[in-house]
């Protein structure tokens, strides 16, 4: 997520095509949601990554 350029946004998909894992987008969301629950002390810039619809999908 450091990688994404302040005020653009990259959805789940495209992370996992970076990552060599053209069909990971369900696994990328439920890595997010997971950091997201086991940082909760830091923020995480989440907001910058949305599903295919562009919908946030992680839950703080």
């Amino acid at each position: 997520m450091e990688y994404i350029p302040q005020g653009r946004m990259t959805t789940h998909g495209a992370i996992a095509k970076c990552m060599g894992v053209a069909s990971g987008a369900h696994m990328v969301g439920y890595a997010l949601n997971q950091l997201v629950h086991e940082h909760e002390d830091q923020p995480l810039p989440t907001h910058s990554v949305v599903n295919r619809l562009g919908q946030l999908t992680a839950r703080g």
